[in-house]
């Protein structure tokens, strides 16, 4: 996290996200050619996003390695649609048309609305692991866990957990 924040205050998130695009598309070609099926999430944040840079940049890379689309999500945080909502839906349309699952990363744990999942393109949820990893020893959490998974399969949304690191957490979502 350290790294993270000296890299934004430097100005050079824009160039490291690249990096990390770049590089998750290289690796998941590599993962393709040796027969493996295994899909890449690249998580950007609300100002990699709706700068409009780093996706052209994406779907050139996903293009020349002669990857399916599909094998990439691009993961969002929730504040990633405070500031400029509309503009982040087209975004997120044009993730789609390219092909890119999209997920809403951390979800709980910002400003959550359903609205979102109403309105927005995205095909799959990460529950933030503070929801997660307390499943066994808090009541809330258990519901809300279980609540949000029934919530988003519903809504044909793939489920990820954050935070499951025991059988007991395994057992309870």
């Amino acid at each position: 996290m350290a790294f993270l924040s000296v890299a934004r205050r430097s100005g050079l998130m824009q160039e490291l996200s690249e990096v990390v695009a770049l590089k998750a598309v290289a690796d998941a070609a590599r993962w393709q050619r040796a027969g493996l099926d295994l899909n890449v999430a690249i998580n950007l944040a609300p100002s990699e996003l709706l700068s409009g840079k780093l996706l052209p940049i994406l779907y050139e890379a996903i293009e020349s390695a002669g990857i399916p689309a599909h094998v990439i999500t691009v993961e969002v945080t929730e504040d990633t649609f405070l500031a400029d909502p509309e503009r982040a839906r087209e975004i997120l349309l044009d993730v789609r048309r390219h092909g890119l699952k999209t997920s809403i990363d951390d979800y709980g744990t910002g400003f959550s609305s359903l609205a979102y999942l109403r309105d927005l393109p995205v095909t799959e949820l990460k529950m933030d692991r503070s929801f997660v990893a307390t499943v066994c020893t808090d009541d809330r959490s258990r519901l809300i866990v279980a609540s949000t998974i029934d919530m988003a399969h519903a809504l044909d949304l793939r489920v990820v957990a954050e935070g499951v690191e025991s059988a007991a957490v395994t057992a309870e979502v």
